[in-house]
């Protein structure tokens, strides 16, 4: 479990927006696992970002992506 920066942009009033938010991530990571699972990363995990639209707000919505974690080549 943890948490990282997500950044992003977009155009506001004419103006370019760029934006960071704190999102948090939980996951696994397997040090030994069955050959038939050789070609899948090390770790597999998610993150959660909040719903950015004013008018969902209210609801508190967090989009759930899959993020996947491995070792360095």
């Amino acid at each position: 479990m943890g948490k990282f920066n997500l950044y992003y942009d977009f155009v506001k009033g004419g103006r370019l927006i760029h934006k960071a938010v704190s999102v948090p991530f939980a996951g696994i990571l397997t040090q030994t696992r069955a050959d038939i699972f050789a070609d899948y990363p090390s770790g597999q995990g998610y993150y959660l970002v909040p719903e950015n639209d004013p008018d969902l707000k209210p609801l508190r919505i967090k989009w759930s992506y899959p993020i996947w974690m491995d070792d360095m080549p």
